[in-house]
C-alpha cells in the first residue's frame, strides 16, 4: 500500500476543508452574506440591487414627508389668512352702519390697514426656503412642475406627478371699485385771458368729456394730462367771428406775453359747441393731475367770450387687498368682496387637503414598500446564516473524518515498519 500517496490526498484534503471553515467563519464574524466578490458573486448583485431600491424608496419617502409637511404649513398659514379676511368682513360690516361718526369709522380703517399689513407678511411666508403662496423664480421642494407655480408630487406607479399648488389665494384677493362720474364747468363767460383748472383725478384712466363753445370768435382749448398734452383745439369761425377775419387765434406764448403764436382753426371752422371724447391714462400715464386750459396765456385781442364744461367717466380701479403698493380704505371693498375672498380660502384649503390626501395614501404605500424590502432583506441574511452555520458543521465533520483517516494511515505505517523490522 502507498501509504505516502494517500496520506498526500488526506492532507490536501484538510487543507481544503480548513480554507473553507475559515471563510464560513469569517462571513459569519461580519455579518454579511460576502466579504469577498468572488465567494458568490449573483448573490452579491441580488444584495446590491435590494440595497439601491431600499436607499431609493427611502429618498422618496423623505420627498413624500417634505411635501407633506409643505402642505401642512401652508394649510396652517391659510388657516390665518382666513381670520384676517374674517375680521376685515366684520369691521366691514360695523362700518356700514349709518350711526358711525366719522372718528369711529377712522378707527375701523385704521385697523384694516393693521390687517392688510399682517396679510402681506403672511404672502411672503416659506417652507425650508421655498414660497408657500407663490413666485415662480423660488426653488421647489423636488422637481419642477410644468406650471412653474406648482411642485411635483408622486404617484405610486412613478408616472404621474400630484399637483402641489402654491399660488391661488394671494392673486385671487382682488377686484374692481366702480368711481362716480365727476362733473364741473370749466367757465360760465370766459374771455381772452387764460383759464387753468386744475383737476385731481380719482383713478389715472378714464374718459372725459370736454363740450366747448367758442361762440363765433376763435378760442384755444388744451387738457394735459401729467404732462402729456391729448387734446389741442382752436374752435370758432375766426379771429373776429365774420367770414373777413383771419383763420386763427393769437395767443401770447409764455406767461411774460413778451410774444405771440398764431394757431389754426380746427376744421371745420363753424360757431357753437364742439363736444370732444378723450381718452385718458390708458396708454400707460399713471398720472392723476389734469389740467384743462382755454386761451393758454391769454389772447393778444379782447373781443371772445365762450364756455365749457365737463364730465369724467373714470375706469374701475383695480384693487389688490395684498399688494405692497397700495393702503386701502375699507371704502374701497363691498362686503361682497371680503365674501368672495374668504370663499377663495375655502376653496385653497379644499385643495390642500385633497392634496395632503393623496400624499398621506403615497406615503403609507411606501411605507408599506419598505417594510416588505427591509424585511426580505432580513430573510436573505438570515438564509447566509444558516447556510453558513451548516457548511462549518459539514466542514468539521470532513475534517474530523480526514484527521481520523490520517490516524489511522499512520497506524498502518508504524505496523508495515514494524513487521519489516521483524522480518
Amino acid at each position: 500500500m502507498n501509504t505516502s500517496y494517500a496520506q498526500g490526498m488526506v492532507v490536501s484534503n484538510i487543507n481544503r476543508q480548513s480554507v473553507v471553515l475559515n471563510k464560513m467563519t469569517r462571513l459569519l464574524s461580519h455579518g454579511e452574506k460576502s466579504v469577498n466578490p468572488n465567494d458568490d458573486a449573483g448573490s452579491l448583485s441580488a444584495v446590491a440591487r435590494n440595497k439601491q431600491t431600499l436607499a431609493n424608496l427611502e429618498h422618496t419617502r423623505r420627498n413624500i414627508q417634505n411635501n407633506l409637511s409643505f402642505l401642512q404649513t401652508q394649510d396652517s398659514a391659510m388657516v390665518k389668512v382666513g381670520d384676517i379676511i374674517q375680521r376685515c368682513t366684520e369691521i366691514k360690516t360695523s362700518y356700514l352702519s349709518p350711526l358711525l361718526t366719522d372718528s369711529e369709522k377712522d378707527m375701523y380703517n385704521e385697523e384694516f390697514r393693521s390687517l392688510q399689513l399682517e396679510l402681506r407678511e403672511m404672502k411672503s411666508l416659506k417652507y425650508n426656503g421655498v414660497s408657500l403662496f407663490a413666485l415662480e423664480s423660488d426653488p421647489t421642494l423636488i422637481e419642477r412642475a410644468e406650471d412653474p407655480n406648482d411642485l411635483n408630487g408622486y404617484n405610486k406607479e412613478g408616472g404621474g406627478v400630484i399637483r402641489i399648488e402654491r399660488t391661488g389665494i394671494f392673486d385671487d384677493l382682488t377686484g374692481t371699485a366702480s368711481i362716480p362720474v365727476e362733473a364741473g364747468s370749466s367757465n360760465a363767460s370766459g374771455g381772452p385771458g387764460e383759464d387753468r383748472n386744475i383737476i385731481n383725478l380719482a383713478n389715472h384712466a378714464g374718459e372725459i368729456t370736454w363740450k366747448q363753445n367758442p361762440m363765433s370768435v376763435t378760442d384755444h382749448f388744451k387738457i394735459i394730462h401729467g404732462s402729456e398734452v391729448i387734446h389741442e383745439k382752436v374752435y370758432g369761425i375766426s379771429d373776429n367771428g365774420g367770414s373777413g377775419g383771419n383763420p386763427w387765434v393769437e395767443l401770447y406764448d409764455s406767461p411774460a406775453q413778451t410774444s405771440s403764436r398764431q394757431l389754426p382753426v380746427s376744421l371745420p371752422a363753424i360757431s357753437g359747441e364742439r363736444t370732444d371724447v378723450i381718452e385718458f391714462g390708458r396708454n400707460g400715464n399713471k398720472s392723476t393731475t389734469m389740467q384743462l386750459i382755454v386761451n393758454e396765456f391769454g389772447q393778444t385781442g379782447t373781443g371772445t367770450g365762450w364756455n365749457a364744461s365737463y364730465e369724467i367717466e373714470y375706469d374701475p380701479i383695480a384693487i389688490d387687498l395684498s399688494t405692497p403698493d397700495t393702503i386701502w380704505a375699507l371704502d374701497d371693498f363691498s362686503l361682497d368682496d371680503f365674501e368672495r375672498f374668504l370663499d377663495v380660502v375655502s376653496s385653497a384649503r379644499a385643495q390642500n387637503g385633497a392634496s395632503q390626501k393623496e400624499i398621506e395614501n403615497l406615503s403609507t404605500h411606501y411605507e408599506n414598500s419598505l417594510v416588505q424590502l427591509q424585511e426580505y432583506s432580513s430573510n436573505m441574511d438570515d438564509v447566509d446564516i444558516a447556510k453558513s452555520v451548516a457548511d462549518i458543521k459539514k466542514s468539521e465533520v470532513n475534517l474530523a473524518l480526514n484527521y481520523h483517516f490520517i490516524d489511522q494511515v499512520a497506524k498502518i505505517d508504524t505496523l508495515l515498519i514494524d513487521d519489516f523490522l521483524l522480518k
